[in-house]
């Protein structure tokens, strides 16, 4: 397990691993896990004092959310500066993860595979964040943000429930579409398990 706190300076990438939840205290958490609760005054960013980290990068792992994890990569209280990509998840109770203020996380082109929602913002807007672009096989809910804000993009996912239905913020998944939301995401039933190794091995080229 990995844990990045308080943010710091950034600009540091996490690549190619096999990644396990090793936290059995508690469910609160996962994997990979980070907080930004005090920032601090670094030039990483640009090269001026700043308290705006450069942006850190997790791609191309694979990361399995044993042990009844909240997330594979739980960005937590105020993460932010993320860029999630490529990466084939496993089970945890979601897929991207912001709350307390938490921004500007890009969770693009992932493989979520039996995970319990897609995305969660919690009763927190997800701000300038970006869920796009990945395919997720959920168990619960594909979420879809209710209370979030406009600025949290979602769209071109393709998203798989156990019997192809789905219903977002009471509605069915097309009348959610229609009222501009989740342009060119899909709908479909899970697929196979084969069909979903071979996914990730298509992503992760192994």
């Amino acid at each position: 397990a990995i844990n990045f706190n308080d943010g710091f300076g950034g600009g540091d990438r996490i690549t190619e691993n096999l990644i396990l939840n090793t936290c059995r205290e508690s469910s609160d958490h996962g994997p990979w896990n980070s907080w930004d609760r005090v920032p601090y005054i670094t030039t990483l960013r640009n090269g001026t004092p700043s308290i705006v980290p450069k942006e850190r990068s997790i791609d191309h792992n694979f990361i399995i959310a044993n042990y009844h994890s909240q997330e594979a990569i739980d960005t937590d209280d105020g993460s932010a500066y993320y860029s999630v990509k490529n990466n084939f998840f496993a089970y945890g109770e979601n897929g991207l993860k912001t709350d307390f203020g938490g921004h500007d996380i890009k969770f693009d082109s992932n493989i979520l595979a039996y995970v319990g929602n897609c995305y969660q913002t919690f009763s927190f807007k997800g701000y300038n964040s970006f869920f796009t672009n990945n395919t997720c096989v959920f168990r619960g809910s594909y979420f879809g943000g209710c209370n979030a804000d406009y600025s949290l993009n979602i769209s071109n996912n393709k998203v798989s429930s156990k019997n192809g239905d789905l219903s977002v913020c009471g509605m069915n998944f097309s009348e959610w579409q229609a009222k501009g939301n989740d342009r060119k995401t899909t709908l479909r039933r899970w697929p196979t398990d084969v069909q979903l190794v071979q996914l990730s091995r298509e992503l992760l080229s192994f």
